[in-house]
């Protein structure tokens, strides 16, 4: 099937929160992270950043901003790591499943939930939108934005820079996705919105696929 990209989000944003999962020896070597960091400074694009190495830390940091929601904070996720179509590889422990991410967004406030959207800069990050086979109808994320394939750190960094800036300028995000792909000349990111993704279901009565 191929993946729809998310309705137009009337939301300004107070800040970018990041999950850096990478294993150190990645971190260092490649330093998604800092580049992203460096982006967003750029950009004047506020932002909190947290490391982890395993499942415990993970949902901290999904806890960490679960209370920001509940302080009114609106915020976008961003998501550095390896992954696969099952879940996302932790440095420390094995995969840590979509099911078993559900339950640090069960403690966000829905209705900044609800106007929040992942970006997944991992292999095959579109397919994060099977948290939300996890979570109750109104207390969903908005989207993902992600690749439905394998991807490396510089296309990473690449798809990254050319989101953040279209963003700081305005641009929706249906206009950027369709801007991002169009520079690279290919179909590389993907844009799913949890509405979409769940009356796919409803009128196919089969779990959806996205990649």
């Amino acid at each position: 099937m191929t993946s729809t990209t998310p309705a137009d989000l009337d939301v300004t944003y107070d800040f970018v929160g990041i999950i850096d999962f990478l294993p150190d020896r990645d971190r260092k070597t490649y330093g998604l992270g800092d580049k992203l960091v460096t982006l967003l400074n750029r950009n004047r694009v506020a932002w909190q950043q947290l490391n982890c190495l395993n499942k415990q830390g993970f949902a901290q940091a999904l806890l960490h901003f679960a209370k920001e929601s509940k302080k009114g904070k609106a915020f976008g996720l961003q998501l550095i790591g390896h992954g696969d179509s099952s879940g996302l590889v932790m440095p420390e422990g094995p995969i840590m499943a979509w099911h078993n991410i559900a339950p640090g967004f069960r403690a966000f406030d829905p209705n900044i939930l609800s106007q929040c959207i992942l970006n997944l800069s991992c292999c095959f990050g579109l397919n994060g939108i099977k948290i939300t086979d996890h979570l109750p109808d109104a207390g969903r994320f908005f989207g993902v934005l992600g690749p439905s394939r394998p991807i490396g750190f510089d296309e990473a960094y690449k798809v990254n820079s050319k989101i953040y800036r279209k963003w700081a300028e305005g641009m929706k995000f249906n206009d950027i996705i369709r801007e991002v792909n169009k520079e690279f000349g290919k179909q590389i990111l993907y844009g799913l919105t949890s509405q979409g993704y769940h009356t796919f279901k409803v009128k196919s009565g089969k779990s959806q696929k996205p990649v």
